[in-house]
């Protein structure tokens, strides 16, 4: 989504007042989290929101977390129409898209359209493990572990991290016992806060409050 929304065709408000539709045989490697990451920041770009047409992924998470059946599911799927009209269209590689990560914004500008490919980071920014704010779903803590577990083992961990989960459902999976990631967490001086929103405007808990950190 850093990606999209560094494009010029968002970058100078082209999505603002639209709605984003997200489409292509990319999606289908997506978890439905990852989906719904870009169904949601679809607002950082000024849409009123972001869809994504369900299909099998969809169909059974919602089998087995609302027992549904098939047969009352599958006619509500919505398809766009082949011959749909679009404002704009903008069509990926994703074997060619960088990692991206946003960077401090200023007055004006939001930071999410300050992306930047992490290869360009500066040098302290990309190598030491600094403080941060993660907002995230249980699979983006399993990647937060082991970004920790790495930062350790390079001894470069040069500020307490603070994880800010998503949902309630991705705060408890990081306090089994089995995974440790409670303890891993706790070397690095990270804490655990209840889930909210509004870190990015300050407004919100996991805010930084001092110039020498990033968030």
């Amino acid at each position: 989504m850093l990606c999209l929304l560094a494009r010029p065709e968002l970058k100078t408000g082209g999505a603002v007042g639209k709605v984003l539709e997200f489409a292509g045989p990319g999606l289908a490697q997506l978890a439905l989290g990852e989906r719904a990451t870009l169904t949601n920041m679809a607002v950082e770009a000024g849409a009123f929101t972001g869809i994504i047409a369900a299909d099998e992924v969809v169909i059974q998470y919602l089998m087995g977390a609302r027992g549904l059946s098939r047969a009352e599911l599958e006619p509500k799927v919505v398809q766009a129409d082949p011959d749909a009209e679009y404002a704009f269209s903008i069509e990926l590689d994703l074997t060619r898209v960088p990692i991206m990560s946003p960077c401090p914004a200023t007055q004006e500008r939001h930071p999410a359209f300050r992306a930047r490919a992490a290869r360009r980071l500066r040098g302290a920014h990309r190598h030491r493990l600094r403080r941060f704010v993660h907002c995230g779903k249980t699979s983006d803590m399993d990647l937060y572990a082991d970004v920790i577990r790495e930062a350790l083992e390079r001894a470069c961990v040069s500020r307490p991290a603070c994880s800010l989960p998503a949902i309630r459902l991705a705060k408890r999976a990081p306090l089994r016992a089995e995974r440790g990631y409670l303890e891993l967490f706790e070397k690095v001086g990270a804490s655990l806060l209840d889930p909210s929103c509004g870190a990015c405007i300050r407004a919100g808990p996991g805010t930084s409050s001092s110039a020498e950190q990033v968030t």
